[in-house]
Parts: structure tokens; sequence; C-alpha cells
């Protein structure tokens, strides 16, 4: 794999963990 591709889908990984955490945080507060 090109590391274009792996830093690409690490940001992918790491913005999707954010939103479900932030989803999940969210969630819990309301």
């Amino acid at each position: 794999m090109n590391v274009k591709i792996l830093t690409l889908v690490i940001v992918l990984l790491v913005s999707l963990l954010c939103s479900t955490s932030a989803v999940s945080g969210a969630a819990q507060q309301g």
C-alpha cells in the first residue's frame, strides 16, 4: 500500500472515531 493511502485510511478512522465518540457523548448528555 502507498503511504498516501495509509494516511488517508488513518485520517478516516480517526474522524470516524471522533464523530462516534461525539455522538455517544451527546446521547449520554441529552
